[in-house]
């Protein structure tokens, strides 16, 4: 593949669309989904390393192959994860392992998850009542997984994930169901 098919190749998968099994009032786009993703990098982590960088940049290029499988479904069947990891590890340049440490892994899972909460609170706070499944599922998973707990004990990440999540906790408080 030369660079001219590599580069178009690569905005190929920035046209990928998201959020297909939900009702969303607005499209989003992968080269949109990433670039939330790496400015929330960027504000949790100013000091990131180039190679945490550039894994946001490509971390869901492969689903220019996949396809955006939704997370219930990867959640749900253990199989289909370890399948679905195999086939991006063989979609070629679109897949880049950065050997990233296991905190700058949970740096990005973290900033992939509440890029998908800042989306889906958009569409909430704009009136699409049928955000606020995925918005919830999302903040449960900011607030509850061990990614969380990584970079809530950690001094230079805990504050600003600590603020991004009680302020959005304030602001979709009136739109999301307590758990009882």
């Amino acid at each position: 593949m030369n660079q001219l098919e590599t580069a178009l190749l690569f905005r190929d998968a920035g046209a990928v669309k998201r959020y297909h099994t939900c009702r969303m009032s607005r499209q989003q786009d992968l080269a949109a989904h990433t670039h939330g993703v790496l400015m929330l990098v960027l504000q949790v982590y100013p000091e990131c390393s180039k190679r945490l960088m550039i894994a946001a940049l490509h971390h869901d290029l492969p689903e220019l192959i996949t396809g955006d499988i939704p997370a219930p479904a990867k959640r749900n069947s253990a199989t289909l994860s370890v399948h679905l990891e195999e086939m991006e590890k063989a979609t070629g340049p679109l897949y880049v392992d950065m050997g990233l440490t296991t905190f700058e892994e949970c740096v990005l899972k973290w900033c992939d998850t509440f890029e998908l909460v800042l989306f889906c609170m958009e569409e909430v706070l704009m009136g699409n009542m049928y955000a606020t499944g995925p918005l919830t599922k999302g903040l449960e998973w900011c607030q509850n997984d061990h990614t969380s707990k990584v970079l809530l004990g950690t001094s230079y990440t805990s504050a600003t994930v600590s603020l991004l999540l009680e302020q959005t906790l304030r602001t979709t408080q009136p739109f999301i169901k307590e758990k009882k």
